[in-house]
């Protein structure tokens, strides 16, 4: 099975779709540039105009990091949207 991933940057994530997206086929285009960390307050904070979509032979998804504490439990949020 095929698998490539894509990153959008600077869109609005409700209204980012495939044909902005530029796909690769190494999954590392998901990193850990979805949060910086603020060291004023101490936490992580989620880039908030940032998603990714990975698709495969078959599926396209859109995936939205939206929470996350950081190294303290490795506790990572995020929603999946299946495209159409």
């Amino acid at each position: 099975m095929n698998v490539e991933t894509a990153e959008v940057r600077n869109t609005d994530t409700d209204l980012a779709d495939t044909a902005s997206a530029v796909f690769s086929k190494y999954i590392s285009v998901i990193g850990s540039d979805w949060k910086t960390f603020d060291m004023g307050s101490f936490t992580y904070t989620v880039e908030p105009d940032l998603c990714y979509f990975v698709k495969n032979d078959e599926n396209t998804y859109k995936i939205v990091f939206t929470a996350t504490d950081g190294s303290a439990s490795g506790k990572v949020v995020f929603n999946v949207e299946k495209q159409d």
